[in-house]
């Protein structure tokens, strides 16, 4: 793998040490500090056959666009059609979708992938691995080889629904907090804009005790006419830019 940066390393040595006293740790770390580079590094080194569970594709193409660009290859993915162990094939790092086979419908598919045959089990968007499609991938795994170490990787640790992370994992190896990075130039600090959407009527909204009701602000900020809106000013006035919506 390339270079890493200083925290990168960091990580990864600290990850290792709490995987030598625990099977499972996390890794915090902020959007856009290089999380991916950190798993990938220590599943190439370390010659660890490894599934890394994921729920976007893009979460898939990526970090496999970024292996091939450093001249491995060495790669598969379990999903949709696609089958990673078919024809005997066993990939190094194997990339599966949590939809394919976290879901109990789904179960035969995921008995199809032995435990025993991979060492390193590796969460992305971690945030999520406390929901049952992904605990239930986990507790298979982990059930099925007792020598095989897991890595959760999230930004926001912190669920809305007030699930801890520390449910399905022991220990936390690194974390680095979104001021940190912005201090240090990782990433860029956060900036604040306010924009006034007509379209936005927040007036039927029910309450929930003292705060509106979370799922109805979320249907209301993602739909599509006042969401595009909201976008297009921000991006007119201030160029290229990232915004964090609901989901």
């Amino acid at each position: 793998m390339s270079r890493l940066r200083y925290y990168q390393y960091e990580a990864l040595d600290a990850i290792r040490g709490m995987h030598d006293q625990f099977r499972s740790t996390a890794c915090v770390m902020p959007t856009g500090s290089g999380k991916t580079e950190v798993y990938l590094s220590l599943a190439v080194e370390e010659s660890l056959r490894t599934l890394v569970l994921v729920h976007r594709d893009y979460l898939i193409s990526s970090p496999v666009s970024r292996l091939a660009a450093d001249g491995f290859a060495n790669v598969a993915v379990e999903k949709a059609e696609s089958r990673a162990e078919r024809g005997g094939r066993r990939a190094q790092i194997v990339f599966a979708s949590v939809q394919s086979i976290g879901p109990e419908a789904r179960t035969a598919r995921l008995r199809t992938v032995d435990p025993k045959d991979f060492g390193l089990l590796v969460i992305d968007e971690g945030h999520r691995a406390p929901s049952p499609t992904y605990r239930r991938v986990q507790n298979y795994f982990e059930a099925g080889n007792p020598k095989l170490k897991t890595l959760i990787l999230t930004a926001t640790p912190k669920r809305k629904d007030g699930i801890a992370l520390g449910n399905v994992c022991e220990s936390i190896a690194y974390e680095m907090t979104p001021a940190q990075a912005a201090i240090e130039g990782w990433i860029v600090p956060p900036r604040f804009f306010v924009r006034d959407v007509p379209e936005l009527d927040f007036s039927k909204i029910d309450m929930r005790g003292q705060d509106l009701n979370a799922d109805q602000v979320a249907d209301l900020l993602t739909r599509e006419e006042p969401l595009h809106k909201l976008c297009a000013s921000l991006a007119e006035d201030q160029g290229p830019t990232i915004i964090f919506c609901p989901k």
